[in-house]
């Protein structure tokens, strides 16, 4: 099979270069037999932008994410009339223009999105017939001065690992545009432990594609989809098709919360109870995802939860939010967690919050060492829901 689709992947390439001569400058039309339409915009014969295909936008937002995560929130500010090919093009000149982003992320951007795209058209290609439209005609506007061109056949050294590793896993008819959704509940949980299961079914409630997670979880899209693979043969989960975004949403108020820790560098993700006399729980780790998991074990169990993945600003917001319980991770870069527990019994106002240590180490030394520091108790990792809330109990029980 995979030599089937590296010779069909060397005939839709070279055809592509058949069509864009070094003199052609303009767009190629490539229109499945669902009538979903990409357009590639050439100049002199090299690729400059890509528009429209399976969730435009969608691939937009994961590569403002992935690359220039600063800007996210400055994107819906540039509606314009003032567009001549792409509107998403468009945002990117701006962005130069102003030296929001430097040029390596411009190119970054760019090329990440082009060969993101080439690679679904090959997979269309392997799927489905194709019909291929040439439209010359002269570049304007945004994208009359080009910010930079890749040939086709530089992309395609930079897709056929990808295709390569996707094809010789076997998941040739699966897109990584399909968002994978749990199916049978109670058959994933007998087969997972509470910790992965918790994780799974909090991953996987977002309606995300395998792509959109893979930059959520600050993951490769092969590996997420390798791992769920088991699951999707037994029908545990499946894989559906999900609406793309619209052009103004970069996420759900909820989402946007959940990640801007990880994404954006903001101080502290936080879901906040219903009650205001719940106790309230802080977990300091560098961790995204294990702060995640923390919360939605922490936050069902009817606690507030505060989650803070900086390490340089545990300190400042332990203070301010006075928690009634503190997680702290130990091996966390700059400051590690020995040192902001020892912080945290010089300040009168946490002297007295019970401190339960997170580790992957289980040496005596290490426990030693952290009770020294004046920590409560320990916990190793990967953290479990019980050990978690047997704590919490252990030191709110009273308050």
């Amino acid at each position: 099979m995979a030599t089937n689709t590296q010779t069909r992947i060397a005939r839709f390439i070279n055809y592509l270069v058949y069509l864009t001569p070094k003199q052609f400058s303009g767009q190629l039309k490539i229109v499945n037999s669902k009538e979903r339409d990409w357009k590639l915009y050439f100049e002199s014969g090299r690729l400059v932008w890509a528009e429209g295909g399976i969730h435009p936008w969608r691939r937009w937002h994961r590569h403002l994410r992935l690359f220039c995560p600063d800007l996210v929130d400055e994107v819906p500010t540039f509606l314009t009339s003032d567009v001549s090919h792409s509107w998403q093009y468009y945002i990117l000149v701006m962005f130069r223009n102003r030296e929001q982003i430097s040029i390596d992320q411009t190119l970054a951007l760019i090329e990440s999105t082009l060969v993101e795209v080439l690679f679904d058209l090959i997979q269309e290609d392997n799927l489905d017939k194709l019909q291929i439209k040439s439209q010359p005609h002269l570049l304007l506007g945004e994208m009359e001065k080009p910010l930079t061109t890749l040939s086709l056949y530089e992309a395609l050294e930079q897709v056929k690992p990808y295709w390569d590793v996707w094809c010789k896993a076997e998941l040739l008819n699966y897109s990584p545009n399909l968002a994978p959704l749990i199916k049978e509940e109670e058959k994933l949980k007998n087969q997972t432990s509470p910790l992965v299961y918790e994780r799974i079914r909090y991953v996987l409630n977002k309606k995300k594609t395998l792509r959109d997670l893979a930059v959520y979880l600050k993951q490769d899209v092969f590996k997420i989809t390798r791992s769920l693979m088991v699951y999707i043969k037994q029908k545990i989960i499946e894989l559906v098709e999900v609406e793309d975004i619209s052009p103004g949403i970069i996420d759900s108020p909820e989402e946007k919360n959940a990640t801007k820790t990880e994404s954006s560098g903001d101080k502290t993700e936080e879901n906040i109870g219903d009650s205001p006399k719940a106790p309230l729980i802080a977990c300091v780790d560098d961790s995204a995802l294990l702060l995640k998991v923390m919360r939605k074990i922490i936050t069902k169990a009817g606690y507030e939860f505060i989650g803070i993945q900086k390490s340089l600003l545990a300190l400042s917001t332990l203070i301010e939010k006075e928690p009634d319980v503190i997680f702290l991770d130990i091996e966390m870069p700059i400051i590690n967690g020995y040192e902001i527990c020892a912080q945290i019994r010089r300040i009168p106002k946490l002297k007295d919050t019970p401190v339960v240590i997170l580790t992957g180490r289980d040496g005596i030394m290490d426990k030693i060492r952290a009770k020294l520091l004046g920590s409560s108790e320990f916990i190793t990792k990967p953290v479990e829901m019980a050990a978690v809330l047997s704590a919490i109990e252990k030191y709110t029980v009273n308050d």
